[in-house]
């Protein structure tokens, strides 16, 4: 059969179905189908109308939702609906049946659909144009309908792309072209006309599966614990705090991050997704996304992420763990560089590199450094005893700077101390350089197993120094077993006094004789550094200590009412509240001369419904989402089902600060 060419808009379609491209060609490209990024969907449940339905035209209507579905929806996390006749001032991608001399086409992409009239030509008789297709109607229907959605979804031709390997192919370049390359170049993809199958047959490639992932998220039966880290950062540079969600055991616990724009209205807007598809191999079990921490690396003005991935098997390592940075850039996250244990030593089967991350300028030069904590690590032959690795900041970015060798010149390395698990920047001194507390969770203060201690080390022009260790909780209360001190750690100005004062979790801490009703501990920032200040008592003057509570597990920092002192949002996760076991609440206590006990969130009250195994408050962060001066709180519940769904994928829930009483007040709910 000779080939037709057939000019429509925006593409130059070859026909028979199996129309040859060249063959033989590779090309392997850094920046990794591309799009029109201002196009993108912010919300991913889209509408879906027919300007000319009728009842002869239904099998066809129901041939494109059914390819739709089996394809874009079926593979990420966007939901078209409606799918009725088109009203007059219907909001989504708006689809005309015509039979024309012009092939099916849209008028734009993505967005540019939005409510403008025959946004979408689809045609399903084939008489005037493409007449390969009568005899193969539904096949055609269906893939012609992949691909314009694929524009609809903000797609570009990926023939149009500027590194097409294929001469004859980028000769053909039509209609407009994308300006972010999402994935490599794709010569099979559904939205490249030079593909060997015309359309791809109307089945998306992996590349199309990781470019529609990346803008949309996977597929919500493929999500779980959505909320299980954070990070908060302006990583687009437009004075509003951005909110990155780690999901790291989505997608057969290969992991996913979420990244969220902040919003003068207080309502987060979704932005986009990363996964390791830039800087690696997205494999099951990576646990991308497990720790989270921004910081302005190279002091562009724009925040940079640093992302754990503390079971990714560098060299072949099981659990050695692997670090991933991503750019913050006005339009996106760019991925830019991978760190690993080989800049210092060797990637090693349980290291966990990776598994806590903190940023802070550690030797005051304006940009800000990482310290990333491997508490499996081994040094000095002791297995678990951990360690922590630091890098610098510099106008190119991190690089390696030095690692602790253990709790070296604070104490000693021993089996199972897990030195590095959690880890907290602050300036205690108030010299302006930020120290670094590090959590030794495993440790032993006077004999007592997995009681845990936190060490400090002081910032300087030449880096982190060990300074001085807490003891756990001398000071403050005695060391038991199982007691879990440095579980979590948050630093904040809790006084306004000028230095940062911190706050550490012991969430296996027995006050009242209640085991694991779990405390809190806080030691005051002086020029010597952290001294012990107080204990809250577990819940005592909010809320009855309870067997399995766990106050403590998380905890945040931030002045939710503008006071100029900073408050501390406590994650009590394993609460019972309306009998629902585990579903979780927060306390606030609010900072001044001394922290007090202020407010019991009393679980999802005025947000959502307390449901047992939800844990409430799993995971919390602060930031200043709305750019008014006080700063908000995300509250993770990793464990939530989102109304109706079946899925226990997780969700977040966002509240503002405020100088009123209720202090923080319920703004959002964020399922992914």
């Amino acid at each position: 059969m000779k080939t037709q060419k057939l000019l429509i808009w925006g593409c130059l379609m070859l026909f028979p179905f199996l129309s040859k491209a060249q063959e033989g060609e590779t090309v392997t490209i850094q920046q990794q189908l591309v799009t029109q990024e201002s196009k993108i969907w912010s919300s991913r449940v889209i509408k879906v109308c027919w300007e000319n339905a009728t009842a002869s035209n239904k099998k066809e209507r129901d041939w494109v939702k059914a390819a739709v579905k089996d394809t874009w929806e079926k593979q990420s996390n966007v939901k078209f609906v409606g799918w009725g006749n088109c009203s007059s001032s219907g909001e989504g991608i708006r689809i005309i049946i015509q039979d024309s001399k012009n092939s099916p086409h849209v008028k734009g992409l993505g967005t540019s659909l939005r409510n403008k009239k025959n946004g979408m030509s689809l045609n399903f008789s084939f008489n005037n144009w493409g007449k390969d297709c009568k005899t193969s109607r539904e096949y055609c229907i269906k893939a012609i309908a992949v691909h314009e959605f694929g524009h609809a979804l903000s797609f570009a031709h990926e023939q149009n792309r500027n590194d097409v390997p294929d001469k004859l192919c980028s000769d053909q370049k039509q209609g407009t072209s994308g300006d972010w390359k999402v994935t490599t170049y794709d010569a099979e993809s559904v939205m490249n006309y030079c593909s060997t199958d015309w359309n791809n047959k109307g089945k998306l490639t992996k590349d199309d599966i990781v470019g529609v992932r990346y803008l949309y998220g996977p597929p919500k039966r493929e999500i779980s614990n959505f909320g299980s880290s954070f990070a908060v950062g302006d990583f687009n540079n437009d004075g509003l705090d951005d909110l990155a969600v780690g999901s790291s055991t989505s997608e057969g616990s290969k992991g996913r991050v979420f990244l969220y724009k902040g919003d003068r209205s207080g309502k987060l807007k979704y932005w986009h997704t990363i996964d390791q598809t830039f800087l690696g191999a997205n494999e099951n079990g990576d646990r991308f996304g497990y720790s989270l921490a921004a910081g302005d690396f190279n002091k562009d003005g724009f925040d940079d992420l640093a992302v754990g991935i503390p079971f990714e098997r560098p060299g072949r390592n099981p659990k050695a763990g692997y670090v991933m940075i991503f750019k913050g850039t006005e339009s996106k996250m760019v991925a830019w560089k991978g760190l690993g244990q080989k800049d210092y030593g060797k990637h090693e089967e349980g290291d966990k590199f990776g598994f806590a991350l903190a940023a802070g300028d550690f030797n005051g030069d304006g940009r800000d450094d990482l310290a990333i904590g491997v508490p499996g690590e081994a040094p000095g032959n002791n297995p678990r005893s951990g360690d922590v690795a630091t890098y610098k900041g510099t106008s190119r970015g991190l690089v390696f700077w030095k690692a602790f060798g253990g709790q070296k010149g604070l104490g000693k390395n021993e089996n199972g101390d897990l030195f590095g698990h959690a880890l907290a920047a602050g300036d205690f001194n108030g010299d302006g350089k930020d120290d670094l507390a590090v959590s030794s969770l495993g440790e032993a203060p006077g004999s007592s197993p997995k009681s845990g201690d936190v060490l400090i080390y002081k910032g300087s022009g030449a880096g982190l120094n060990p300074w001085k260790g807490l003891d756990g909780q001398k000071g403050l209360g005695k060391n038991e077993a199982g007691d879990l001190v440095g579980y979590s750690l948050s630093t904040g100005d809790y006084n306004g006094d000028g230095k940062e004062d911190l706050a550490v979790g012991a969430p296996g801490e027995a006050p009242g004789r209640s085991p694991k009703s779990g405390d809190v501990l806080i030691y005051k920032g002086t020029n010597s550094g952290p001294i012990p200040w107080r204990g809250f008592g577990g819940q005592k003057g909010l809320d009855s200590n309870q067997l399995n509570d766990r106050a403590g597990h998380a905890l945040a920092s931030g002045d939710f009412n503008g006071d100029g002192k900073d408050d501390i949002a406590v994650g009590v996760p394993g609460k019972t509240i309306a009998n629902a076991k585990a579903s979780g609440n927060v306390l606030l206590y609010k900072g001044g001369s001394s922290v007090n006990a202020w407010k019991n969130m009393k679980g999802q009250v005025g947000i959502g419904k307390d449901e047992a195994g939800d844990r409430f408050g799993d995971t919390l962060i602060s930031g200043d989402f709305n750019g008014d001066g006080k700063m908000d709180l995300a509250v993770g519940i990793p464990k939530e089902k989102p109304g109706s769904s079946r899925y226990r994928t997780g969700v977040i829930f966002i509240y503002l600060g405020s100088s009123s009483s209720k202090v923080l007040t319920p703004k959002q709910g964020i399922n992914p």
